[in-house]
C-alpha cells in the first residue's frame, strides 16, 4: 500500500499494488480532499492487515485491507515501527542453525521449517545461508493442487506457454518441456520399425482407423503380433498357417487348406488336422512345471505345452554358449523357490534362472572335465528338501553334489565304469521322493540305483533283459502322485511300472509294424513326465511326444511328420458327406482320414503303409461319398475300393 499527499491538488491519495521481483503493478489511485497542513502514513497493523491514514485538519480518513502477500525472508530482528532488512530473491545470509543440504518451507506462521509445506523456499548452502529456488518467497508454489503448463520449465529457461488445442506435451530431454503436434497417419507411415513388437492387438485399432492403404509395403512382419503368452509372435515354421484365437492374438498352426466342389458349383474350404501338432526336433527329456504343464527340452530350448498338447511358449535363445542359450539342453527342474535348472549338456554345466526367468547363476567351467565340480555331458539335476542340488555326471559315471548357490560338496559314484553297488555306468536321471531317497538310472547297467537321504546305497531295481521288471537300458525315470515309479525301457520299446521298493506292477507301449498310423505306437523311449493329474508324457526316438492315461492308455500325440496323428500327409483329393463329414485322400499316407463337420478327427482306414491287403492302400487318387458309402481309387492296386461311412469298415472292392 502506498500513501502520499499530492500538494499541487491538495489531497491525500493511497494505491494499493503488487510487487513481484522488479515488477509494480498497482491498482487506481483513492483520493481523498484535505487541506493545509495535511499528513499521510502507512503501518502495519495485527492479523495481517495493512492501513493508511490521511489526516486532514480537524478529522482524518483511514483505509485498511487485509494482505497475506509474503514479501521476502527477514534477516535482521525489529520491533513494531521498526526497519528490518528483507531478501527476496538469491541468497538469504545471517540466518542460524541450517543444516547444508536440507530443504527448507514456510509454516503458514511465516516461520521457516524443514517440515515439507505448500510453501517451498529453498535449500541450505552453509549453517547461515539459505539459497531462494523461488520468486515469490513463502508463496504457495501450486495453488489447490492444479498444475498449469506456465508452471512447467520450458525450452531456454522460460516458462512453457499453454499451447494449442490438440497439442501433445512432449519432454525434451533436458528437464523441460514442449508442445508437438500430434501423430497423424499418413499412406505409408506405418512400418514394423514404428510398431512395438507384439504391441497392438487387434481390439487397439478402432474400426477401419487404420486400413491397408496407411500400411508400407512389407511394414507388418510376424513379431509385431501379438502371441497367446503375452509375446510378440515368431517367424513360424515353413508351412505353418497364420490363426486367430478370436482374441487379437495369432499363433503359427499346420494345416491342410481343401477344396471341394459339390454338384451345385458351391466351393467347401476346411483347413483340417487330427491331433495337436508342432515341429519337433528330437525331444528327448520331459518334465512338469508348478503350473502343470508339459516341459519338452527340443531344439536347444526348453519349451512348455499345455497338457493338451498345444505350444503355449518357449525359453532360451537357441544353440550357443550364452547365458540365455543352450547345446543339447536335458533335464529340467525346478527348486521350492521358483529357481529354474536346466542341465545344459553339450556345454557341460547347469544354468540356473530366478522364477521370472533371469539368469542367477551357472555350475561348472562351460568345458568338459573331471574334477569336482565340472562335468562332461550332464543329463538331469534335482533339488532335496534343503536346497542341496543333485547333478547326474553321466559321462563322468557319477552324481556331484551342490550347496544350494552351486558349491561343490561331495558326489557318490567313483567316475568310472562299474556294475558295484553304488557305481553307475552313464547315469542318466535323478529323482527325490517325498522322504529324500534318491533314484538313479543307472542307463548302461539297466538299472535304478536307490539311496538313502544320506547318500547311503540301499539296493537296485531291475536287471538286464526283456521281461517284467528288466531293462535293456534305463533312460529316464519319474513318479507320480501315489509314489509310482514309472522308467523309459529304452531299446525294450515300453514303460514300466515299479513301487518304490521295486515290485514291478505293469508295462505299457508296443512298437508295431506301422508305426505311424498307430497312436500309441513307441521306439525307444527316451524322456517321461507325469502332470498333476497322473497322466503319462512320453518322448521317443521317431520325434514324438504322447500322452498316456495313468494305467498306459494312450490319449493323443504331439506329432513331428504327417505320418503321425499330427497332420495330413500329401491330401490329394476330398469330398463332403449331408451331414458335412468331410473325407480327405491322404496319397502319400496311404490312408483316408475323416473328421466331423466342426473339423474334429473321426477316423482313418488304412495303415499309413502301401500295401495289397484289403483295407489298405498304394497311392489312393481320388474319393466319393454318397449313400452311406466311400469309394476309394486304389491307384496302384487297380481296383476301387468300398467303405462303409458311418464306420469305416471294409464292403468290398471292385
Amino acid at each position: 500500500m502506498l500513501s502520499y499527499g499530492d500538494s499541487s491538488a491538495r489531497k491525500g491519495v493511497y494505491i494499493v499494488g503488487t510487487v513481484n521481483g522488479l515488477d509494480l503493478n498497482l491498482g487506481d489511485p483513492i483520493n481523498f480532499d484535505t487541506s493545509d497542513p495535511y499528513t499521510s502514513s502507512t503501518f502495519w497493523m495485527t492479523n495481517n492487515k495493512l492501513a493508511t491514514v490521511c489526516s486532514t485538519i480537524g478529522y482524518g480518513i483511514a483505509a485498511q485491507f487485509e494482505s497475506t502477500l509474503p514479501l521476502g525472508i527477514a534477516t535482521t530482528a525489529g520491533n513494531a515501527g521498526e526497519l528490518v532488512k528483507v531478501t527476496l530473491s538469491g541468497i538469504v545470509d545471517g540466518l542460524s542453525g541450517l543444516s547444508v543440504g536440507s530443504k527448507y518451507y514456510a509454516d503458514d506462521n511465516g516461520n521457516i521449517t524443514t517440515t515439507e509445506t505448500e510453501r517451498y523456499l529453498g535449500y541450505a548452502l552453509s549453517s547461515t545461508e539459505l539459497y531462494l529456488q523461488t520468486e515469490n518467497p513463502g508463496a504457495k508454489t501450486i495453488q489447490d493442487g492444479l498444475i498449469t503448463a506456465p508452471k512447467l520449465a520450458g525450452s531456454d529457461n522460460e516458462a512453457l506457454t499453454n499451447g494449442s488445442e490438440g497439442q501433445i506435451l512432449s519432454a525434451n530431454g533436458d528437464g523441460t518441456f514442449s508442445w508437438s503436434e500430434a501423430f497423424t497417419v499418413t499412406d505409408g507411415s506405418i512400418t514394423s520399425a514404428k510398431i512395438a513388437d507384439g504391441s497392438i492387438t487387434g481390439d487397439d485399432i478402432a474400426n477401419k482407423t487404420i486400413d491397408n492403404t496407411q500400411i508400407a509395403d512389407g511394414g507388418i512382419i510376424p513379431s509385431n503380433l501379438a502371441a497367446p503368452n503375452g509375446g510378440s509372435l515368431t517367424n513360424g515354421y515353413y508351412g505353418k498357417s497364420l490363426l486367430s484365437h478370436g482374441d487379437g492374438t495369432f499363433s503359427w498352426e499346420y494345416s491342410s487348406p481343401l477344396v471341394h466342389t459339390d454338384s451345385q458349383r458351391a466351393t467347401y474350404f476346411a483347413s483340417l488336422r487330427h491331433e495337436p501338432y508342432y515341429e519337433l526336433s528330437g525331444p528327448e527329456y520331459l518334465a512338469t512345471d508348478a503350473s502343470g504343464n508339459l516341459i519338452l527340452s527340443d531344439d536347444h530350448k526348453v519349451q512348455t505345452f499345455s497338457t493338451s498338447g498345444q505350444f503355449l511358449s518357449e525359453f532360451g535363445e537357441g544353440r550357443g554358449s550364452g547365458d540365455y542359450q543352450f547345446y543339447n539342453n536335458y533335464g529340467v527342474t525346478w527348486g521350492n523357490d521358483g529357481k529354474m535348472y536346466v542341465a545344459d549338456s553339450s556345454n557341460h554345466r547347469v544354468m540356473v534362472y530366478t522364477s521370472a526367468g533371469i539368469f542367477d547363476f551357472q555350475i561348472g567351467t562351460g568345458s568338459f572335465g573331471s574334477g569336482n565340480g565340472e562335468f562332461n555331458t550332464p543329463r538331469e539335476v534335482a533339488i532335496n528338501s534343503a536346497g542341496k542340488i543333485y547333478v547326474v555326471d553321466t559321462n563322468n559315471h557319477r552324481v556331484q553334489i551342490f550347496s544350494s548357490t552351486g558349491v561343490y560338496e561331495s558326489k557318490f559314484g567313483s567316475g568310472s565304469i562299474s556294475t558295484n553297488d553304488g557305481e553307475f555306468y552313464s547315469p542318466s536321471s535323478i529323482k527325490i521322493d517325498s522322504d529324500g531317497k534318491i533314484y538313479i538310472a543307472d542307463s548302461q547297467n539297466s538299472r535304478i540305483q536307490v539311496f538313502s537321504s544320506t547318500n547311503v546305497f540301499e539296493y537296485s531295481i531291475g536287471s538286464n533283459g526283456s521281461g517284467d521288471g528288466q531293462f535293456n537300458v534305463v533312460n529316464q525315470i519319474a513318479f507320480d502322485s501315489t509314489g509310482k515309479l514309472f522308467a523309459t525301457d529304452y531299446n525294450n520299446n515300453r514303460i514300466q511300472v515299479f513301487t518304490k521298493s521295486g515290485t514291478f506292477l505293469y508295462a505299457f507301449g508296443s512298437k508295431t509294424l506301422y508305426p505311424y498310423a498307430t497312436l500309441g505306437y513307441m521306439s525307444k523311449p527316451q524322456g517321461i513326465t507325469i502332470d498333476r493329474d497322473d497322466n503319462v508324457y512320453v518322448a521317443d526316438y521317431i520325434r514324438t511326444v504322447q500322452k498316456f492315461s495313468n494305467d498306459g492308455t494312450p490319449v493323443l500325440r504331439i506329432a513331428q511328420t504327417s505320418f503321425q496323428k499330427g497332420g495330413l500327409n500329401d491330401p490329394i483329393d476330398v469330398d463332403v458327406d449331408d451331414d458335412g463329414n468331410i473325407y480327405v485322400i491322404e496319397n502319400g499316407g496311404n490312408r483316408v482320414s475323416v473328421f466331423t463337420s466342426s473339423r474334429e478327427f473321426a477316423y482313418s482306414i488304412g495303415t499309413g503303409d502301401m500295401t495289397s491287403d484289403i483295407g489298405g492302400f498304394n497311392y489312393p487318387m481320388d474319393i466319393d461319398v454318397s449313400n452311406g458309402k466311400i469309394y476309394v481309387a486304389d491307384s496302384n492296386n487297380t481296383r476301387i475300393q468300398v467303405f462303409n461311412s458311418a464306420s469305416g469298415a471294409y464292403e468290398y472292392s471292385i
